[in-house]
């Protein structure tokens, strides 16, 4: 997860990175929390790569902090039901929460403004989001490619595009069942 980042990192807080993306630092400083070893880095300057629970550095340097942290073990009682929630802190801006769109199909198209962009999507459904299927696109779309991963109804799902205007992101999930008057086949980016 990103603690601290510069906006030409194009990266912000709170976000969370994938093994196997690599970013650009550049002359700037980025500093990355693993949640699942607590381990924390801060990198000077070249790129990185990041991995399942330390990154690699080129062409920069990084500084590592292990401080000690423990797991919570739960107790999981027999009458207890599925149920979850997260919190993310903002020191005192506004945050929206972006409205998930439905689609009728599994192979959605994909909209936006501002031409050729790197297209990704991303399972959202468990506790971290997974990478399911990146490609670059060219003019202003895209449809979901049938030799991808199945997109399946019941899951949650965030497409995120990247190019020289930054980063967006919608969130959208599959209704087979919905008839054409309420629902799309088409999710659009803002």
């Amino acid at each position: 997860m990103v603690e601290e980042a510069e906006p030409s990192i194009g990266v912000a807080e709170f976000d969370y990175l994938f093994p196997a993306q690599t970013l650009t630092v550049g002359g700037s400083r980025l500093v990355l929390s693993y949640l699942s070893n607590c381990r924390r880095e801060t990198i000077d300057g070249g790129s990185v790569t990041i991995g399942l629970t330390e990154s690699v550095v080129v062409g920069g340097s990084i500084a590592i902090e292990v401080p000690p942290c423990g797991m919570a073990q739960p107790v999981i009682m027999a009458d207890a039901r599925a149920a979850g929630a997260a919190v993310k802190r903002h020191e005192g801006r506004r945050v929206v929460a972006p409205a998930s769109q439905i689609t009728r199909t599994a192979r959605p198209a994909f909209q936006w403004d501002g031409g050729d962009m790197r297209v990704a999507i991303y399972d959202v459904s468990g506790l971290e989001p997974l990478l399911l299927w990146s490609a670059a696109a060219v003019d202003s779309g895209l449809t979901y490619p049938a030799k991808a991963p199945a997109l399946v109804p019941g899951r949650f799902y965030s497409v995120r595009i990247a190019g020289p205007g930054g980063i967006r992101s919608a969130d959208f999930n599959i209704d087979p069942t919905l008839d054409p008057g309420h629902g799309t086949t088409i999710v659009t980016l803002p």
